[in-house]
Parts: C-alpha cells; sequence; structure tokens
C-alpha cells in the first residue's frame, strides 16, 4: 500500500490523504449507523459516514442553541423556554421543517 502511495505522488505530485488520529465523537456511532440502516435502500454503511454525521449533527445542534441562547438574551433571561424556541423558529425559516414538531408539543401541554 505504501509502495502505491508512493507511486501516486510521484505521478501527480501530491500527497495523498491520510488520517492517523482517531475521531472524536459526541454521538454513539453504533446507534447512527442502526439509524441509517433502517432505510431498505441502505446496505453497507462505511466506517466514515456515521462519523461525518455525528458532526453534522453537533454543529446543528450548535447552531440552533446559539440562536436560542440570543433569543434569550433579548428577554433578559438566562433560561431557554418554548417561547424562545417558537420565536427561533419563526424568525428563521431555515428550520421551518422543525415547526410540526413545536406544534404536537404545544398540542400535548394543553
Amino acid at each position: 500500500m505504501v509502495e502505491r502511495e508512493i507511486k501516486e505522488e510521484e505521478k501527480t505530485g501530491e500527497k495523498p490523504f491520510l488520517c492517523k488520529k482517531k475521531m472524536k465523537c459526541r454521538f454513539p456511532i453504533a446507534r447512527i449507523k442502526k439509524i441509517m440502516q433502517f432505510d431498505e435502500e441502505i446496505g453497507k454503511v462505511s466506517t466514515s459516514a456515521p462519523i461525518v454525521i455525528s458532526h453534522a449533527i453537533e454543529l446543528f445542534l450548535t447552531e440552533i442553541l446559539e440562536m436560542l441562547a440570543k433569543e434569550a438574551a433579548k428577554r433578559n433571561s438566562k433560561k431557554i423556554v418554548l417561547a424562545d424556541v417558537n420565536a427561533c423558529f419563526t424568525e428563521h425559516g431555515r428550520f421551518d421543517f422543525l415547526k410540526p414538531l413545536l406544534s404536537k408539543e404545544e398540542a400535548q401541554k394543553r
């Protein structure tokens, strides 16, 4: 394998990408893989796919939480409440797909 990489480097002049350190994930990789395999169209899942999805989930949640913290700061509050979530999702059109989840939550409270 190393010999092949050296030959590729000589031909193209570029070094191949090697990832030697282990990626740390905040979400369980096995569970992500199971969820992915619920879909019948998905056969085998590569080892890197759940890791990438784990990082995508982390970035998505970080973005939402930062927006919710700004909404709470507007009210001079340290707590994030459901009203902040509603305000954030109605203000930003990117999260329209989450609005049905909020309506279910409000219906359960009543």
